[in-house]
């Protein structure tokens, strides 16, 4: 199992990390290591399954 985290409606973590319009993270330890491409059109989950599955 890994957290998950969701933005709040403040959008602090979008403007943070440069998330516009949209993308998927991974972090670990703080530092992002996946990026995706924007979304929706560019989201690929299985992209991040296979990071998850790498780091786990």
């Amino acid at each position: 199992m890994c957290p998950i985290v969701v933005d709040e409606m403040t959008n602090i973590s979008a403007s943070k990390y440069g998330a516009l319009p949209e993308r998927l993270f991974v972090l670990q330890s703080g530092m992002v290591i996946y990026k995706g491409k924007r979304g929706p059109w560019g989201y690929n989950p299985q992209e991040v399954r296979g990071v998850l599955e790498k780091i786990n």
